[in-house]
């Protein structure tokens, strides 16, 4: 084995790893197929062991790679730790984030992205996938430096805060003849419903908050999101079911009516999810401080 290695080769090594994928980490270390074939080669070579081998129309590692990577861990982590005693994160310096919000989170947050808290930097928002495994890849490929979700810690690999709680409550028309009274169980399961596409847990957000297993609902429409399906339920005899933030915001506006949900239900706790790897960043973790006081001041503004 060569005693002088190319520590770039490293970086490449761990992307490769961690994402079990060629092709992905080419991607998102904006490099060609080719290039990190040949980096793993070099590494290879200069380490004198093989580190991934085929394994279908994949790759998988070997029990050398598993051992680097671990040692790597700890090595980075305290390089971190090195790291964050000198270096000092300017907020007055232009510097672009990028944030992945619950459709919630993002009505409460966009208003506030001028708040003189953000100085110089930039947030740019996108809303959360439908899909629980995609807001985790989005994280894993460095797609998004930080995500609020409704779901808690997503895998072991991440780091998660909790934001504040509310509750779910259901929207009918104003002109629904069930409007101005309480909704019973059985008049719920009656009713047709309108559900949204986003799921976590491989539940819609419903069957996911409810404390009991629900009945079988009367679903006659999907919507994209929250929005959309208050928009369609402002329209028709139908209901659907969203975030108490989000019905204070536009029920009165879309000539909705806000109700109690006929069954027990979970509050929704918003949270911060972020990759470990960021931890002891000062820049986040400058960016989930302040994006935890702005929350929290529009969260204040909505009781």
């Amino acid at each position: 084995m060569q005693t002088k290695v190319d520590w770039n080769l490293f970086s490449v090594f761990i992307e490769v790893y961690r994402l079990g994928s060629i092709t992905t980490a080419a991607e998102v270390l904006n490099m060609t197929q080719p290039g990190v074939s040949n980096a793993l080669k070099r590494l290879q070579e200069n380490l004198g062991v093989t580190l991934f081998i085929r394994k279908g129309r994949g790759i998988a590692p070997t029990i050398s790679a598993k051992l680097l990577a671990e040692q790597l861990e700890v090595a980075t982590g305290i390089i971190d730790q090195a790291l964050e005693q000198v270096l000092e994160f300017d907020p007055s310096r232009p510097h672009k984030f990028h944030v992945t919000l619950s459709e919630p989170i993002q009505h409460l947050l966009l208003p506030l992205l001028q708040h003189p808290k953000l100085a110089a930097c930039e947030l740019t928002v996108s809303i959360t996938p439908p899909s629980d495994d995609d807001v985790s890849q989005n994280l894993i490929e460095n797609q998004t430096d930080l995500v609020i979700d409704l779901l808690d810690n997503l895998l072991p690999s991440f780091s998660s805060q909790a934001l504040f709680s509310e509750r779910l409550v259901m929207v009918v028309s104003q002109a629904h003849p069930l409007a101005t009274e309480e909704i019973t169980s059985k008049e719920y399961f009656q009713c047709g419903h309108i559900v949204q596409n986003l799921r976590r847990a491989d539940m819609r957000i419903a069957e996911y908050f409810a404390k009991d297993q629900l009945g079988e609902r009367r679903i006659v429409a999907h919507a994209d999101s929250m929005l959309s399906a208050m928009a369609m339920a402002s329209r028709t005899q139908y209901i659907t079911i969203v975030t108490e933030s989000l019905a204070n915001l536009y029920a009165d506006s879309m000539g909705l009516v806000i109700q109690e949900l006929p069954f027990n239900s979970r509050s929704v706790t918003h949270h911060l999810i972020w990759h470990k790897r960021a931890e002891n960043s000062p820049a986040h973790r400058w960016l989930r401080k302040v994006v935890g006081e702005l929350l929290e001041l529009a969260n204040q503004s909505q009781r």
